[in-house]
């Protein structure tokens, strides 16, 4: 090879190198390398230790064995320490019940909203290795974890029960879901599961209905009663269930009277057979008592047969009540309010006094209004206050009647008959007759004898004290309504106006007045014009009465000898 042909390959070489060189040394832009990926948190899962003692994992399927998975899972997730504890269980291991399911499934909730009751929970010795599950159990801690979610200091107070530890009674899990029921109404029914699962999503399942702070108290009370902390029997079960119907009655209108009658002496010392029957009684009262009645439900509930309990004897009586408190409204409450004060409702009640309570019901059925100051007035009379006698009630029963045939006919009258000073005092049997006379000639008012009785209620004899001849003066008067075949207006008016039967009645008098109506009654249908003006001319001076008599009868005998005497 010439020196020229070397040179020439030497100088190529070079440049090669330089290139390589330099591509060497060039420094290229760096590529933006993306952030890692986060590292996704393992969802905490059980241990295969745990799984595989879990038998029934790999057997075929069914609901209660997805429940109690699904329940172990989400306890995983909040303790899974706990889960493992709880996973390796005798009664978890061999196998799930449904009620295992439920259980399970109620203690992976309660451990998620109330932690330390579901340590409570679990602590329970019919948790433990070697325990029975039973469908009360599973009753017992739906109950409980139904009222922790309303409240949690009841859930706790429930769960601490000392009879939960030894197991749970068919009436034991039915008094503790009496009270999951009333702070939480409709727990079980709202269940996504039917067994106890709730799912607290946003479609609103496992939401507590509102329940109200009375509400709260009123369960809280019924779990501290004296015989709630012993072994529930049957009957004290019956009694709970019926204090929760009593609750539901009474509304937040009247918790508070609920709480009256949990305090009487006979609920909180304990509840012998078929006591829970009383409150059925009660329960009338709550469901006749109105927003009117707030302040009048509470006096009934202080009389003292009542606080003593309610024997079958007695349910009448709270009938009567019953009645009274429907027949009022609320233009009537001060009326009621004063019906159901009297001392006499206190104590034990009796034949008569019950007559007259429906006699204040029936008062109440008049018209309001005007027809209020009248029922007041009737209210005001001075025996209303001590015992009742017979006389009382037949006196009040036909004023009241008087009320209602004149409230709106002739007030001028009632008001009359209201003003009478002997009403106000004790009735005596003879007043009574007085008074019955009186109603029955009222009843009998219309337009052809409105002037007979507006003038015989104003007569001074009857505003100072009714006896015995003027008992029979109305009696003839009454007699004489009933009886007559030809109305009069004017001589039976007459009748009742002489002059000389204001200053008292005597005999003669009394036996006038029996001749002139019976001569009335007898000859003014065929002679009424005669008669008529015989009736109006006789009588008017007490001396001449006798006299009278003698021309009725000397009429009466020519009459019956002939009838011509008309002609």
């Amino acid at each position: 090879m010439s020196p020229a042909t070397r040179i020439t390959y030497a100088l190529a070489a070079l440049a090669m190198a330089l290139v390589l060189l330099l591509t060497a040394c060039e420094q290229p832009t760096p590529t933006p390398t993306p952030p890692p990926s986060p590292t996704p948190t393992p969802e905490p899962t059980l241990e295969p230790s745990a799984i595989e003692r879990l038998a029934w994992f790999d057997t075929r399927p069914d609901t209660a064995h997805w429940i109690a998975w699904n329940a172990l899972r989400r306890m995983a997730i909040d303790d899974e320490p706990l889960t493992q504890q709880i996973a390796a269980l005798r009664w978890v291991v061999d196998g799930i019940t449904a009620e295992e399911a439920g259980v399970l499934d109620e203690v992976s909730w309660l451990l998620r909203e109330n932690p330390a009751i579901a340590d409570t929970a679990l602590n329970l010795p019919w948790m433990a290795t070697n325990g029975v599950i039973t469908p009360d159990n599973r009753r017992a801690l739906r109950a409980i974890r139904a009222a922790a979610s309303t409240d949690e200091d009841l859930g706790a107070a429930l769960a601490a029960y000392e009879w939960l530890t030894d197991g749970l009674t068919q009436d034991e899990a039915e008094a503790l879901e009496t009270l999951g029921e009333i702070v939480n109404p409709g727990f079980a029914t709202r269940t996504a599961t039917g067994i106890g699962a709730i799912r607290l999503d946003r479609s609103g399942i496992g939401t507590p209905p509102a329940v109200s702070q009375r509400q709260l108290q009123l369960a809280a009370s019924f779990s501290q009663l004296p015989w709630m902390q012993n072994d529930v029997t049957s009957s004290e079960t019956d009694f709970l269930t019926g204090l929760n119907k009593l609750t539901e009655t009474a509304g937040s209108l009247h918790a508070d009277a609920v709480n009256t009658v949990v305090s009487y002496s006979w609920v909180q010392d304990g509840v012998e057979l078929n006591e829970h029957r009383s409150l059925l009684l009660y329960e009338l009262l709550f469901e006749a008592a109105g927003a009117e009645d707030a302040d009048i439900l509470p006096i009934m509930l202080e009389y003292e047969w009542i606080t003593d309990g309610l024997p079958v004897n007695e349910s009448h009586f709270i009938n009567g009540l019953t009645l009274l408190l429907k027949a009022g409204s609320s233009d009537d409450a001060h009326i009621t309010r004063t019906m159901v004060s009297y001392p006499w409702l206190a104590d034990s009640i009796n034949s008569h006094e019950y007559a007259l309570l429906s006699e204040f019901s029936n008062l109440l059925h008049l018209e309001e209004g005007e027809g209020a100051a009248y029922r007041q007035a009737l209210l005001g009379y001075d025996w209303l206050l001590d015992d009742v006698t017979p006389g009382e009630v037949d006196g009040f029963k036909l004023m009241s009647g008087s009320v209602e045939s004149l409230l709106w006919e002739r007030r001028d009258a009632l008001d009359s008959l209201l003003a009478y000073e002997w009403l106000r005092d004790d009735i005596r049997e003879d007043e009574v007759i007085s008074i019955r006379a009186l109603d029955n000639i009222i009843k009998q008012y219309g337009a052809d004898t409105d002037e007979f009785i507006a003038a015989l209620i104003a007569r001074p004899w009857l505003r100072d004290g009714v006896h015995e001849k003027e008992d029979r003066l109305l009696d003839e008067y009454d007699n004489y309504l009933l009886y007559e075949r030809v109305r009069d207006t004017s001589v039976p008016s007459r009748l009742a106006t002489y002059p000389w039967l204001d200053d008292g009645i005597t005999d003669i008098e009394l036996r006038y007045i029996g001749s002139a109506l019976d001569f009335l009654r007898d000859f003014y249908p065929i002679a009424p014009e005669t008669v008529g003006a015989i009736i109006q001319n006789s009588g008017l001076e007490a001396a001449s009465l006798e006299d009278v008599m003698g021309a009725f009868w000397g009429f009466r005998r020519a009459v019956s000898v002939s009838d011509s005497v008309y002609v």
